[in-house]
């Protein structure tokens, strides 16, 4: 069971996500972002974009998912300056917002399970603990 310290880390990252994607222009109508957080740090923050990367073409498990998802970004924007091994002390946290069924312009968490291919991504990466919104 996490302490209070870590359940209190985690909501705070998750609030700073939530912000981030509420941000995000949609992509297939949906607005998340994810974040690498290792020892208690965000060091790595993407988002989905309507373009493809090679890392995502890697992944993917149908031609339909071709923009870049979120989990992806961050991964991609890690690797930039990190080595791919630190990943294995890494947490992955995602966050999506969606409006409300009544349209009323309220923003609410939607479920951001990874899709097969992005844990496709997160088991060869070894990222072992993942967290995300349920909704």
């Amino acid at each position: 069971m996490p302490s209070l310290l870590q359940c209190l880390m985690n909501s705070k990252i998750m609030n700073q996500l939530r912000v981030i994607a509420e941000d995000v222009a949609p992509v297939s109508r949906a607005r998340i972002a994810a974040a690498i957080v290792i020892r208690g740090r965000i060091v790595s923050i993407g988002t989905n974009q309507w373009r493809t990367s090679p890392l995502q073409k890697r992944f993917q498990t149908h031609e339909s998912s071709v923009h870049t998802h979120a989990e992806i970004a961050a991964i991609k924007n890690f690797l930039r300056r990190g080595r791919a091994v630190e990943l294995t002390n890494a947490t992955l946290y995602i966050a999506r917002r969606k409006h409300t069924d009544a349209n009323d312009g309220v923003m609410v968490d939607g479920l951001a399970a990874p899709c097969p291919g992005c844990q496709r991504a997160i088991e060869f990466f070894k990222i072992k603990n993942v967290i995300f919104t349920r909704g």
